[in-house]
């Protein structure tokens, strides 16, 4: 009964002033062009994002063809190294080269489309 009569006490000083239309409509009005910038900065950013990506893929490309390219053209080189060396790491790797370097190369490719993958599927 006291609890009763304690809130009905503290909510009769209560009294919310409205504020009228044009207020409301202007404050409204307000929020509205600010989602709106938001959502037009989000676009910008989604289309400079894919930009990116698109270039990235390139470069990926291109990079990874020409470790590739290189890899192929790199034995023919190195075999003059091969009969100087003595470690055995080193001679694996220069026996390797080709497939050194078509692995680098296969890695740039790849990297590429997953970041380029990656960026076109972000959602504004």
């Amino acid at each position: 009964m006291n609890e009763d009569k304690f809130l009905k006490d503290l909510l009769a000083d209560y009294h919310p002033r409205l504020s009228d239309d044009r207020q409301f409509m202007g404050r409204l009005q307000r929020q509205m062009e600010l989602v709106e910038e938001v959502k037009a900065y989000q676009r910008a950013e989604t289309r400079k994002n894919r930009r990116l990506s698109i270039w990235m893929l390139a470069v990926g490309i291109v990079v990874g063809c020409m470790v590739t390219l290189a890899s192929f053209t790199l034995p023919a080189i190195m075999e003059t190294y091969v009969n100087g060396t003595e470690p055995e790491l080193i001679l694996v790797l220069l026996h390797n080269v080709r497939y050194i370097g078509l692995a680098i190369g296969a890695a740039f490719v790849t990297f590429s489309l997953l970041f380029t993958m990656r960026m076109v599927n972000l959602k504004p």
